[in-house]
């Protein structure tokens, strides 16, 4: 769920976006509002229609006062989270994941089963079908911000996101960073590749703090100045990037974090 305010001297606009929903609020500040209902055919669709909206009334020069971001990714299980990360190569983790999660009626446990019969020769289109139906139909469970990251390159496997890269993101529609919910929701739990470009629309600060512990090849370009202020942030937080085997910075390729921290100030 996406929520946007933004106000005149005397008026209010309300835009939340959930799925492909949006829903409008407006009206004059104090007073009554009008509430208005659209249903778009995509995810992404409801997202331009959220950003037009909100740039409509900026260019009159309204001001958003604020902007919240949730998603339901579903419950969780410790006890065997713990047991995918120690062995993420391995699909038993997930199958039995996905068992308990089809027990408490989550997509997630279905998509388990489906993208693993595709990864061990399943080229029934009906199972190809299946999964695009379970990521446009959850869209807060199983793709989360990943919705709002045009451009993105995304390798699914066993329900969760395996691989993301972000190199040539387009600008998300509505602005704004996107690693910190990324790695917060629980599609980018056992992630293990990532590649991003340091620009505007990609801090990568979230990565040096929430990079998941699954995290073995890790590729970042982009602005020097930044990479550089991200090198610092590293050599000062808990090491959560120490698995990582391949590294390449700019071209660079490096053994591990350790040898790019040593590599210069």
């Amino acid at each position: 769920m996406i929520r946007k305010l933004l106000e005149s001297p005397s008026e209010f606009l309300e835009l939340t976006l959930r799925g492909k929903r949006v829903t409008v609020t407006r009206g004059e500040l104090g007073a009554d509002s009008e509430v208005e209902e659209h249903e778009l055919a995509t995810v992404e669709e409801a997202q331009f229609f959220v950003a037009d909206a909100a740039r409509e009334v900026e260019r009159r020069g309204w001001v958003e006062r604020a902007y919240e971001e949730s998603y339901d990714d579903g419950p969780r299980e410790p006890a065997l989270e713990a047991a995918i990360t120690h062995a993420p190569e391995e699909p038993g983790g997930y199958l039995v994941y996905a068992d308990w999660l089809q027990q408490r009626g989550e997509p997630r446990g279905e998509l388990i089963v489906v993208q693993h019969a595709l990864a061990t020769g399943g080229r029934d289109a009906e199972l190809r079908r299946r999964e695009a139906a379970l990521l446009d139909e959850h869209p807060d469970r199983l793709r989360g911000p990943l919705a709002l990251a045009g451009g993105a390159r995304v390798d699914w496997w066993c329900g969760f996101v395996r691989a993301l890269d972000l190199s040539y993101l387009l600008a998300s529609g509505l602005g704004r960073t996107l690693l910190a919910p990324l790695f917060a929701h629980a599609s980018l739990r056992f992630l293990h590749r990532f590649a991003g470009s340091v620009g505007n629309d990609t801090d990568l600060a979230p990565l040096a703090e929430r990079a998941p512990p699954t995290l073995r090849w890790l590729e970042l370009d982009g602005d020097a100045d930044r990479l550089r202020g991200f090198r610092r942030r590293l050599a000062r937080l808990p090491p959560r990037l120490l698995g990582v085997e391949h590294l390449q910075v700019q071209g660079r390729t490096y053994r591990s974090v350790a040898e790019w921290l040593a590599d210069g100030p």
